[in-house]
């Protein structure tokens, strides 16, 4: 970087506790700390980055490069109706056999939440559930990056059709798909009140919006 010959650095998967030491070494050692980290990030992994890196957010400007926007092609709605022989799903069967289990284990659920927001995409946006996806994300005013992976031209002129939504997603339809997800992390706690807080997302895109609680 001090050479010219890279403009940053950065973390990947690395948790809040290991990027703050860092930032601490290099600030200790005089030396350029990182200021990205690269993480999965989509509508149905969230609590990483939506929780855990709240304070990073805050305290040091960290930004992330999301990576998985579509939850190896979960996400873009092609498994509503099973999962063709010779899809990337079918595939991690045997390449990654506890991806494809935890699918299975969460199939129902996750099917149900994307038909909903496919009707979203739809009826309310006149897009796609990838052009969706993709625009929940990079909604996100702290994510810097978001990473695609493209199997033809065709995927990747839909996909980066999804960066025109983002600017039709309104708090209203934001309030929506919060309560369609129903996995918005816990809000730290307000002790001056003892009430949860917005998580850091809905605070600065200003959906009101706090998770509801499970019966125990």
């Amino acid at each position: 970087v001090k050479n010219g010959l890279a403009f940053y650095w950065g973390t990947s998967d690395w948790t809040a506790c290991q990027i703050q030491k860092a930032m601490k070494i290099c600030e200790n050692l005089k030396l350029i700390p990182p200021s990205l980290e690269q993480v999965e990030y989509n509508m149905l992994d969230r609590n990483k980055v939506d929780n855990e890196y709240r304070d990073l957010f805050k305290d040091y400007h960290y930004r992330i490069m999301a990576c998985s926007p579509l939850k190896r092609g979960i996400l873009s709605g092609e498994y509503l109706n099973g999962i063709p022989p010779d899809s990337s799903l079918a595939k991690l069967k045997e390449l990654w056999p506890g991806f494809y289990n935890d699918y299975q284990k969460h199939e129902k659920e996750w099917t149900e939440k994307i038909k909903k927001l496919k009707d979203i995409a739809e009826k309310k946006l006149g897009c796609s559930m990838t052009q969706l996806a993709v625009a929940w994300i990079i909604k996100n005013p702290d994510v810097s990056t978001c990473l695609l992976g493209c199997t033809d031209v065709s995927q990747l002129d839909d996909i980066i059709k999804g960066f025109e939504i983002y600017r039709k997603l309104d708090n209203d339809i934001g309030l929506e798909i919060e309560k369609i997800l129903k996995n918005s992390p816990q809000g730290e706690i307000d002790y001056r009140y003892f009430k949860e807080m917005k998580i850091r997302r809905n605070e600065l895109l200003g959906i009101d919006y706090i998770r509801e609680k499970k019966n125990n």
